[in-house]
């Protein structure tokens, strides 16, 4: 029984479910050291093409599960310093970190933030300048009225809404958490 569990908390940590395909994740080395960069999903047979230094973050291109005893091993397929090559999960800290995008509203008044895609629409709050709101999705502006603008799906503490990307300050910025 024990095993299964450990099986099953496995399996949840590091395997990609339908919704992940459209996120992008990242693993993070661990801070006991550093993490060999292989040729090949395999400790033993693979070529080492690189040692990668404790903390850093990879994006994940790929993941697979060798079938190993005492204990199956997943490797993530990364790109360290222009080389693409495979990981051991041992190697990382055990997080899936996640990709999050951020606009910052302009400096100068206040940014409605609508219900709907365009500027007839329900006026939800303002927000004030200068402020940092969690991008969800960028969306063409479709009546052609703005040009060749976009509109901003954003969360602002627990309200989502929409707003104009002209009322940001057009930079997109990317955490890993």
């Amino acid at each position: 029984m024990k095993k299964l569990i450990t099986i099953l908390l496995f399996f949840s940590i590091f395997s990609f479910n339908c919704e992940q395909k459209t996120q992008t994740f990242y693993v993070q080395i661990e801070q006991t050291g550093s993490a060999r960069l292989m040729d090949r999903p395999d400790a033993f047979k693979g070529i080492e093409l690189d040692r990668i230094p404790i903390n850093e973050k990879l994006k994940v291109l790929d993941s697979q599960i060798e079938k190993a005893k005492p204990y199956d091993v997943t490797w993530f397929k990364v790109e360290y310093n222009g080389k693409t090559g495979w990981i051991s999960h041992f190697t990382t800290t055990g997080k899936m970190l996640k990709e999050k995008k951020y606009v910052i509203t302009e400096e100068q008044g206040m940014v409605p933030l609508r219900d709907k895609i365009g500027q007839g629409h329900k006026t939800l709050r303002y927000i004030p300048g200068h402020i940092k709101l969690e991008l969800l999705k960028s969306i063409p502006d479709s009546s052609g009225v703005l040009g060749k603008f976009l509109w901003y799906k954003v969360k602002d503490e627990s309200v989502i809404g929409y707003i104009l990307s002209l009322e940001t300050t057009g930079e997109v910025l990317i955490e890993i958490n």
